[in-house]
């Protein structure tokens, strides 16, 4: 096998992704500033799934350890049956495509299953995380609309409503930039982390988003195993770090709330614990109770076991939704039991070698994983946002059977500068793989 000209097809796969990645990305963008062209975000998928083929062709999917290439390639399957039952089933051509442009971040999935360069992903995370951090202060000092759940809400059929959500949205690579913040980093990276967290969660806590509690109670406990397993980092200096940022949020929600005369952190609350406990509040959750009934209602028994397929979408209250919000339910929706089985299968694998396995080298991008996993089991699928790609890089790396990750990360440069290194650096790999 010849490893040289391997190495170079992985470092075209590696470009086409990161550029695919950066269309998206600037579409997002140009949405929060009320600049909608999807065409430039349909070049960003064609682009993703060249770059799929590519490591198809490779045979990428031997990088994958055994029971998570079964799950992907089950997904695959599954999904080429959902295809074609949607399209038997007459869904709209502009639906089938919302559901199949995302399976173009499974491109995202196998070069994180197989590349040595992680710190080209890592500082095209860090270059966009930056540029979601300038966008949302720009768009937060111009938007013409006050800070407020209910107003923003009443406006949302506007644009300029809407824009500061694209914004924020921006900030979608803050899990990653937490638990990869260290001592070692430069203080820009420091800085521009500690701010954009900081930012994403005032901006929750206005809008009022109870996810917020869920999101940083779980990335503040995965942030400890980390800093305990493998960055060996005094404990009381982290908690310490945790306590500074939240004392910080607080004080800038507590000054818009005098400022504005709104009581933030009680409405909060309020809209937690509404039904008069947190467990009845999310039992009691219209999400949880209506969206099921009415994919259930308008489903036939055999759509109940194999779903509606790709294209498919529910109503409520006269709006058609191609993606249901409450995580499952759009994989229940799409492909009924069965494909809850099959996604359900691989994540609970991810969790079971993210807390019980010993792979140190990669618990970084397990507890990533872990993070949406349990906090939105829909994940990656369906969804045309770049943060899909984020988390397929997060599962790629958690499903990959190549150790050493950081030596050859550290060993880059060294493979980069001279024909030994190279030699080098091909022998291993061929020991690893």
């Amino acid at each position: 096998m010849d490893l040289t000209k391997r190495n170079n097809q992985s470092l075209i796969s590696l470009y086409l992704v990161v550029l695919g990645m950066w269309i998206l990305f600037f579409h997002e963008v140009l949405k929060s500033f009320a600049i909608n062209v999807m065409p430039i975000a349909y070049s960003g998928f064609f682009i993703l799934f060249f770059a799929l083929f590519i490591e198809l062709k490779k045979g990428a999917l031997s990088f994958l350890e055994g029971k998570y290439r079964l799950w992907i390639i089950s997904i695959w399957y599954f999904s080429l049956f959902a295809l074609v039952y949607g399209i038997t089933k007459s869904h709209t051509l502009q639906f089938l495509s919302r559901d199949i442009w995302p399976y173009s971040y499974f491109a995202c999935l196998l070069l994180a299953a197989r590349t040595n360069r992680w710190s080209i992903i890592d500082k095209m995370i860090y270059q966009q995380f930056l540029i979601g951090v300038g966008v949302f202060i720009y768009i937060g000092l111009t938007l013409n609309i006050t800070f407020e759940r209910n107003i923003i809400l009443l406006n949302n059929m506007s644009w300029d409503a809407s824009r500061i959500y694209w914004a924020w949205g921006l900030l979608y690579g803050w899990q990653y930039m937490f638990l990869r913040y260290n001592k070692k980093d430069p203080k820009s990276r420091k800085i521009a982390t500690i701010l954009g967290i900081i930012l994403y969660a005032v901006f929750g806590i206005i809008m009022l988003k109870r996810q917020i509690i869920v999101e940083f109670g779980m990335i503040s406990c995965f942030k400890l195993i980390y800093a305990k397993k493998v960055e060996k980092v005094n404990i009381i200096k982290v908690v310490t770090a945790f306590v500074a940022i939240a004392v910080v949020a607080f004080s800038i929600v507590s000054f818009y709330e005098k400022r504005e005369d709104i009581s933030y952190f009680k409405r909060l609350l309020s809209r937690t614990t509404e039904a008069g406990s947190i467990l009845k509040t999310i039992s009691q959750n219209t999400r949880l109770r209506e969206t099921p009934l009415n994919i259930y209602n308008q489903a036939t028994t055999f759509e109940i076991l194999y779903g509606q397929g790709l294209g498919s979408a529910v109503v409520k209250d006269g709006i058609i939704n191609t993606v249901v919000e409450s995580g499952f339910y759009t994989v229940f929706l799409k492909g009924g039991i069965i494909f809850l089985i099959i996604w359900y299968f691989g994540f609970l694998s991810i969790l079971k070698d993210t807390f019980w396995g010993k792979r140190r080298e990669t618990l970084l991008f397990g507890l990533l994983s872990a993070m949406f996993i349990i906090s939105s089991p829909m994940g990656p699928f369906f969804l045309m946002y770049p943060t899909g790609g984020y988390q397929m890089f997060w599962l790629g790396r958690c499903a990959s059977r190549v150790r050493g990750h950081s030596f050859f990360a550290a060993n880059e440069s060294f493979a980069n500068s001279s024909k030994k290194g190279r030699r080098v650096l091909r022998s291993l790999v061929g020991q690893e793989r």
